[in-house]
């Protein structure tokens, strides 16, 4: 006999064919493997020679008349060609056992003297079963929240297996040796049956009860009903008392005037941006949506309606919503079911159907493909598609409420372990702060559906750090209005309009959250002239569905900002002030190869007097270099790190031998105040040196020194230190740097001798690299004493005093 391995088998991979016939936990697929809810799937495999063979096509052949499915009953004969040749016959049948439970039998009849070991196995994603616990009969097993940390158990004889997953409690009863373990990050399941001679055959009761948040969110689908409207509010009065306050009423003008440009154009077309992505098709319907059907609330004109309906029904026309990259879906799928929502009267009854078809079709179903990957994990996809799908699942509760309740259930789930992730532990985003915006803005959105169509969020707006995320975005904005762009953010990433921080600024009572940028910007955008274009106020006429009244004069935040020691990317600011002129630096550490990241650890920003001195590069476009090389991989030799951008060259770092800092590695802030940020970097630096401190601490008279102390290099090693910068540099006699950026100056002066080297960026650049223009590196070299250890000193002295 032999250990097979599991195939997951995750929420609907496969066509169910008898969904209407079983209790709604259940699904069975043609060839006949089941599905119990969003996160259990079982399959048949038999093994020889430490080889499996599955239970799908081409090796199983349903036989004529095959699969039945009758009313509760599912019935498959079919022959199994295993390897060899050698031909079995399969025979399952699943039935209605009581209200939430099924009663199945399987048997797989073998040749004469034929040996296999036939194996029932299934899979369960982490975030279904982790944290929580599995029974075998009497005993008891904690699972971890990570599956990678359960070391597995094994059972020769058991007779009932209660396994409390998120959604719902699923018993299992029969005769059967269970083992439990942990692969690929999902709990694996693995039944033995008993052989009879020339057959192996399994009975089982299958119960599954919705629990948790399951049977929380079917209450509230239940209740949804059939008013309108739902997504996002609950009536319109809430939009239309908003644009009577005085930043709501230029607001409003501004997006009827939007709309008025709209009306005279086509539908957007169905347009790829490559063979991959149709995004900014699907932003583009979301923006034109929006804007008109929040101008038909404000108006009532009916023209804006049609309009509004005609770029619906095209939308709905599409053959598809690009499912394979999800981001696409989602965005269209936010616009078309909040059009079809706040529309919904507008809309003929045949209209209505063609649109919610679509909605299911095209947006809700694809959800629970075999390649959505982003359902579990934790990054801005997370907040994005599930955003997305629980608009789509509002706008059609009433035609489709089993499927808007697992949509919604898998939603708040996965949401828990993303919000987790995205702004523990002070609301400080791993991905940084132009990510913040993508994944908070659709963040805010979800929390504010779901309390608007249930009056609950189902405890996702606790989340530890979320009240908090505000800060991080103001501590992430220097004086220039330029954020602190690590990682893939854009290079000139300005503080952009953001949904997320009036809707959260709201929800936490947060008022400083929106001075001086939010209600500065949005008033300085209502006051343009209307011009229609693709840009990133997609979202912006949804802030009239919650727009907090004008403030008066509030309280600066604090000089000093941290995220604290456990985040995953932690970043840390100090300024001398808020004025527009302050002196502001930050410096970000952590691992290069988290989502997004750069080796960037231990880079820095900086600036004073209105200028941005040290600057980050930000990333590059995706779509183009993903046709040369493999920038999602993230390993020390990857193609990923031989982007100018993205590897140790273009980084405000020490270096060691111009060597790659280490990706296995991460730094870490071990102390930061209004004045002082400290972190140690020796992990990324390792096999270079013992030890690493980058220390920076900002004077009373706005002169930052910043210091690298480095320990157990290599003697004669070459050490540099490097600043990325826009300025005009020139060295001066007494072996300082002058930059000058129009009529603003600032000195560098070093502790070191030598000359100051300044690199364009067209003698470091690739092939593949992107242009920036007029970037520079300046950049000084000292090799390590006979003692290894060295400490290079840069002072920044603001107007070149």
């Amino acid at each position: 006999m032999v250990i097979g391995k599991f195939g997951i088998w995750c929420a609907a991979v496969f066509a169910a064919v008898s969904a209407a016939a079983l209790p709604p936990a259940f699904s069975v697929d043609r060839e006949g493997r089941l599905r119990i809810g969003d996160g259990i799937g079982f399959e048949w495999m038999a093994y020889q020679d430490w080889k499996p063979s599955f239970q799908q096509p081409p090796a199983l052949a349903p036989a004529v008349g095959f699969p039945k499915v009758l009313p509760e009953r599912f019935e498959l004969e079919a022959s199994w060609q295993l390897l060899d040749g050698v031909a079995c016959r399969f025979f399952e049948t699943v039935e209605t056992a009581g209200e939430n439970a099924i009663a199945c039998r399987w048997r797989l009849e073998f040749p004469e003297r034929f040996r296999a070991l036939l194996v029932l196995n299934g899979a369960i994603p982490a975030a279904e079963l982790g944290g929580r616990r599995c029974t075998v009969d009497r005993d008891a097993v904690e699972l971890p929240k990570r599956a990678a940390d359960f070391g597995g158990r094994k059972w020769k004889s058991a007779k009932a297996v209660l396994l409390e997953t998120s959604g719902s409690t699923v018993k299992l009863e029969g005769e059967f040796g269970f083992e439990l373990f942990s692969a690929a990050g999902a709990y694996r399941l693995r039944l033995f049956p008993k052989r009879n001679g020339e057959a192996a055959e399994l009975t089982l009761k299958i119960t599954a009860v919705p629990a948790g948040i399951t049977a929380e969110v079917r209450e509230a689908v239940d209740k949804l009903g059939v008013r309108r409207p739902r997504v996002l509010v609950d009536r319109f009065d809430t939009i239309r008392k908003n644009a009577e306050t005085p930043l709501g009423k230029l607001l409003a003008k501004r997006i009827v005037g939007n709309a008025e440009l709209l009306l005279p154009m086509p539908p957007q077309p169905k347009v790829m941006m490559d063979p991959m992505r149709m995004l900014s098709a699907s932003q583009q319907i979301l923006a034109r949506l929006n804007t008109l059907a929040t101008a038909w609330v404000l108006t009532g004109e009916r023209r804006f309606a049609e309009r509004a309906v005609a770029e619906l029904l095209n939308a709905a026309g599409y053959p598809d919503w690009n499912p394979q990259h999800f981001l696409d879906t989602a965005e269209l799928l936010m616009g078309v079911s909040l059009a079809y929502d706040w529309l919904y009267a507008e809309l003929t009854p045949e209209q209505r159907d063609r649109v919610a078809a679509a909605i299911v079709e095209k947006g809700l179903k694809p959800s629970f493909g075999p390649k959505m990957w982003w359902v579990s994990t934790t990054n801005n996809w997370n907040q994005v598609c599930h955003a997305g799908l629980i608009a789509g699942a509002v706008a059609v509760g009433d035609r489709e409420p089993e499927l808007a309740a697992r949509i919604i259930t898998r939603a708040v789930e996965r949401l828990r372990y993303s919000l987790a992730a995205s702004y523990s532990p002070r609301g400080a985003h791993p991905e940084g702060p132009g990510y913040w915006i993508y994944a908070s803005d659709f963040t805010a959105l979800a929390l504010d559906m779901l309390d608007a169509a249930f009056n609950r969020n189902f405890g996702l707006a606790d989340t530890p750090g979320l009240s908090q995320t505000g800060d991080f975005m103001q501590a992430m904005t220097g004086p220039t209005g330029f954020t602190f762009n690590c990682g893939d953010t854009h290079t000139f990433q300005r503080r952009q309009l953001s949904f997320a921080m009036f809707s959260l600024a709201k929800r936490f009572d947060r008022a400083d959250w929106l001075v001086p940028w939010e209600n500065g910007m949005l008033e300085t955008y209502c006051r343009e002239k209307p011009a229609w274009k693709q840009d990133d106020k997609r979202l912006l006429p949804l802030i009239l569905t919650g727009l907090r009244p004008p403030v008066g004069k509030v309280k600066n935040g604090p000089l000093g900002w941290f995220s604290g020691k456990s985040a995953a990317a932690p970043l840390a600011v100090m300024r001398s002030g808020w004025e527009p002129d302050a002196v502001y630096f930050g410096l970000t550490a952590g691992s290069p190869r988290r989502n997004h990241g750069h080796m960037d650890c231990g880079a820095f920003i900086y600036e004073a007097d209105g200028v941005r001195w040290a600057m980050d590069l930000g990333a590059q476009n995706y779509s183009k270099l993903e046709k040369v090389l493999q920038i999602w991989d993230m390993k020390q030799d990857s193609e990923r790190w031989q982007v100018f951008r993205y590897g140790a060259d273009s980084h405000n770092i020490a270096r060691i031998g111009g060597q790659p800092q280490r990706v296995d590695g991460k730094g870490a802030i071990t102390a930061a105040s209004g004045n002082m940020i400290e972190a140690d970097l020796t992990p990324v630096y390792a096999g270079g040196a013992e030890r690493v401190v980058r220390r920076a601490g900002l004077a009373a008279d706005r002169t930052l020194t910043l210091t690298d102390t480095l320990q157990g290099v290599k003697p004669g090693e070459i050490i540099s230190w490097q600043m990325c910068t826009r300025a005009e540099a020139a060295t001066q006699t007494d072996g300082s740097l002058l930059l000058t950026q129009g009529k603003a100056f600032l000195r560098l002066e070093k502790n070191m001798p030598g000359a100051w080297e300044v690199v364009a960026e067209e003698e470091l650049l690739k092939p593949f690299d992107q242009k920036t223009g007029k970037v520079k590196m300046v950049r000084f070299t000292v090799p390590a004493p006979a003692s290894g250890a060295v400490e290079l000193s840069v002072r920044f002295l603001p107007g070149g005093k």
